[in-house]
């Protein structure tokens, strides 16, 4: 996919910093990233769900490239009414237990990779969209 924009989190800069490396090694050269939001550029063998063209976000290894590829199940649509910066937010940092004190009652929430589930979603009257299996 192509990269429009990469979210980034606590955990980016403790595995350049070399903290987590006893237990998450990292094998040079490494681009870092986890969270991405973007346009699809290349199809797999065998994706179905999404087509050339379809701006998409979620989780994949590389996200501060231009270019990444990611397995398509950790990824969704990216719904019109969110920008590619607010997508590429999402993935890890959307589904944190603080996040959900941003979220007013009534409110949609975005997820993917099926994180959190939509009955917990639901325990903080927010309603979700976009939740997949994962």
């Amino acid at each position: 996919m192509e990269v429009r924009d990469a979210g980034v989190n606590p955990i980016d800069w403790k595995l350049r910093s070399g903290h987590l490396q006893a237990f998450m090694p990292v094998e040079l050269p490494h681009v870092p990233g986890i969270d991405l939001a973007g346009t699809v550029s290349e199809l797999g063998p065998g994706v179905t769900e999404f087509t050339l063209g379809d701006d998409v976000f979620g989780r994949g290894q590389g996200a501060y490239a231009e270019y990444a590829t990611v397995p398509a199940q950790s990824m969704a649509r990216k719904p019109e009414v969110l920008s590619f910066v607010q997508a590429a937010t999402l993935p890890v940092g959307g589904v944190t237990d603080r996040s959900w004190s941003v979220l007013r009652k009534g409110g949609i929430l975005v997820s993917a990779v099926g994180v959190p589930q939509p009955e917990r979603a639901e325990q903080h009257g927010v309603r979700a969209s976009g939740v997949q299996a994962g």
